[in-house]
């Protein structure tokens, strides 16, 4: 074998300028990576300094402040009377451990009370702001009540023992349109992380309606906190109070729940996607669907629900937590994406798709690949930030630290590169745009169509086609006019080598990114991209029989690094944000 340390091209000579050259062979100016270089430093800085600024904000992988096998204790550090026999509870959290709670799942309680230990169940009220967690509970002190009456006489500086979290509630976002819920009393707190949950995602289009069961108007509790979120929700979620003994000025529902009141606010029976949730004292829940099961399951159904023709659909699943929904289920027909979303869909890639490829080439006619090649690499940066903007992406360790390898990987290619001179400024931004273009239309594909099952690939890609003829013609005009573009048909011997380059790379690269972005995440697909580079070298040993220089095969190590790291973090997120999570409590110290 030869070895070649010239074989790197540095200009696509036989790749046609998109801006002002059709077709050429002459190399009219020289490069300088200098601007590549420095925007390239610049994402990575940028990407570290986010990392850096955000990172303490995601303690998902931090080791729960609860344990389920035993009791642990928590320090009161507030308490605040709510109503006269009613009381808020924040207890201490540790700063090195993470809140972790499921939706609606609840704690058992245990207090040693005149030489007997009592164990009850309590559902916690989570309120976050900023990333942070605030740990209280709402305890109704009856007097019957060993355990409430204790917690009711709590002082800041005792200690409660918490074990937990047993049961859960599992909310997706979107499952339903329309989710009824009915609670009284205490039993707002599973209701409340609920809605939490669902009115922080943006993304979330399901509607709730409330209906809260109190004794008195002082007696309900999150008032102020639920109130804010119908304020700042009012087309997706809808309150109505009801109180057992209303003052003379309520102008609110009185007496118990009742069947008038579930026909008018609670989804029907005969709704599709629609879901009731029951939370509250034991009369309430026994009179609206019936008493639960000794395994706190739901039981037969019967009440009020099964007077007016609900269906038992699944059992308890967070202490009092009751949940029945109708057994209507969706045609499968239904389960894809409507044509008319498809089409949506379709456009908006069909544009950016169409933007990323225009800018590649175009950067290849105005600069030396190896510059846009660099710059182009940065496309798993713009990823990984939008994806995490977009909450499709978790900006962590593994994943920040697999896309600054792989930039370093391009950037050590095109040291041959360096010396060169010229400003090709135009080149380089266009290259820089071709990779913000491929970031947007995968995380925004992703984000449309989570779950790629829901779309018809052939009727989309048909879609994207149909896009393509319809919509990119007419910039062909404005180009052609300001003399951006020079419009002309191509030659036949043109027009074949196009058309065998679309069926046999473009159709098949897209299809296979397609199916990456199915089976993975959008930066693992972007990293993957990076490919390329020891793909090309392994051809230049296999096909042409010469050896790379030894800058490129290191190149080729680095980006098939970052390819494996990537996927490492994927498959491994709990040691990723694990690792995170170190770091981040390492920088906040």
């Amino acid at each position: 074998m030869k070895r070649n340390r010239s074989s790197h091209v540095k200009y696509a000579s036989r790749i046609p300028s998109t801006f002002s050259r059709p077709y050429s062979n002459k190399q009219s100016f020289k490069s300088n990576l200098g601007l590549p270089l420095g925007i390239g430093a610049a994402s990575i800085l940028a990407g570290a300094y986010s990392y850096y600024k955000f990172c303490d904000y995601d303690k998902s992988s931090q080791e729960s402040m609860f344990s389920p096998e035993e009791f642990r204790d928590f320090k009161v550090s507030k308490k605040l009377q709510i109503s006269p026999n009613t009381y808020k509870i924040t207890f201490q959290v540790p700063s090195d451990k993470a809140y972790k709670m499921p939706v609606s799942s609840f704690l058992l309680v245990k207090a040693d009370i005149n030489g007997e230990t009592v164990v009850r169940p309590y559902t916690p009220v989570t309120i976050e702001e900023d990333g942070k967690y605030e740990f209280s509970m709402v305890v109704k002190a009856y007097p019957d009540g060993k355990l409430s009456s204790y917690i009711g006489n709590l002082k800041v500086g005792d200690f409660l023992s918490f074990k937990g979290p047993i049961g859960k509630f599992e909310y997706h976002s979107n499952e339903f349109k329309h989710i009824g819920m009915i609670a009284g009393g205490t039993g707002i707190t599973p209701m409340f992380q609920v809605l939490q949950k669902a009115m922080r995602n943006p993304n979330d289009k399901t509607k709730f309606t409330l209906i809260f069961g109190n004794v008195t108007e002082d007696d309900i509790l999150l008032r102020t906190d639920l109130e804010k979120l119908v304020l700042n929700n009012p087309e997706r979620f809808n309150i109505v109070y009801l109180l057992d003994k209303p003052s003379p000025n309520w102008h609110g529902e009185s007496g118990y729940v009742n069947e008038k009141l579930v026909k008018q606010y609670m989804p029907s029976p005969d709704d599709e996607y629609s879901k009731i949730l029951i939370c509250g004292p034991p009369g309430m829940v026994g009179a609206v669907c019936g008493p639960k099961a000794p395994d706190y399951s739901q039981g037969e159904l019967s009440g009020l629900l099964a007077k007016l023709n609900y269906q038992k659909d699944q059992s308890a699943t967070s202490g009092n937590l009751e949940c029945i929904k109708s057994v209507k289920v969706e045609p499968e027909s239904e389960e894809q994406l409507s044509l008319k979303k498809t089409y949506i869909v379709s456009v908006y890639f069909s544009l950016l798709y169409f933007g990323a490829q225009y800018f590649q080439y175009a950067a290849f006619g105005k600069t030396y690949v190896g510059s846009a090649a660099i710059l182009m690499s940065t496309s798993a940066f713009f990823t990984l930030v939008i994806g995490a903007v977009c909450k499709l992406e978790k900006l962590t360790a593994l994943k920040l630290a697999s896309v600054i390898i792989s930039v370093g990987g391009m950037i050590v290619l095109g040291r041959e590169e360096f010396n060169q001179e010229g400003n090709l400024w135009i080149g380089n931004l266009c290259a820089i745009l071709s990779a913000l273009f491929y970031g947007l239309y995968s995380v925004l594909f992703k984000w449309f169509v989570p779950d790629e099952s829901k779309i018809d690939p052939f009727l989309f890609f048909g879609l994207v086609g149909f896009n393509t003829m319809i919509l990119i013609p007419p910039l062909l005009v404005f180009l052609h006019a300001t003399g951006i573009e020079t419009f002309y048909l191509p030659t036949l011997a043109q027009f074949g080598h196009l058309s065998i380059n679309n069926l046999c790379c473009s159709v098949v690269a897209t299809y296979l990114w397609y199916v990456a972005m199915n089976y993975t995440t959008p930066v693992v697909t972007a990293v993957a991209l990076s490919l390329i580079t020891p793909g090309t070298l392994l051809g230049e040993i296999l096909i042409n029989n010469v050896i790379p220089a030894n800058f490129k095969i290191f190149s080729a190590l680095l980006v098939t690094l970052a390819f494996i790291l990537v996927n490492y973090a994927s498959s491994h997120p709990q040691i990723d944000e694990k690792l995170t999570s170190r770091l981040c409590f390492w920088k906040n110290k």
